[in-house]
């Protein structure tokens, strides 16, 4: 189980779509969860993620690059959850979550951290 699915456990379909009512009247953002692959792994804190829709990919894993505090030999990897698809570093935030959000208003992503170098 991802910490996506724990998410969606912990809240009910109603809660969700109610918290991202909130967010798109207050912000106008993109509302992004964004979890661990690694299920045990306590790297990232922060899960709910608000994007500017005109952001591409590339300024997504600058930001958590910086947010995960990854050493130089390190990559990060993002995936749709639930698709097997990788984003493109050049589709906009506002492409991807038209085609892939969530029932529940959000877009769910994981990332997966690897050494790059051996």
């Amino acid at each position: 189980m991802t910490k996506n699915e724990i998410f969606r456990k912990n809240f009910t379909l109603t809660q969700r779509i109610n918290e991202y009512i909130k967010i798109k009247e207050k912000y106008n953002k993109i509302p992004i969860i964004i979890c661990d692959l690694n299920i045990y792994s306590k790297e990232l804190v922060k899960h709910k993620w608000l994007l500017e829709p005109k952001y591409k990919i590339h300024h997504l894993y600058i930001k958590l690059r910086e947010y995960i505090k990854l050493q130089p030999y390190e990559s990060v990897f993002l995936f749709l959850d639930g698709y097997n698809v990788i984003p493109h570093i050049d589709t906009q935030i506002n492409d991807l979550y038209n085609r892939y959000k969530s029932e529940d208003g959000f877009l769910y992503l994981v990332f997966s951290k690897e050494n790059t170098f051996g």
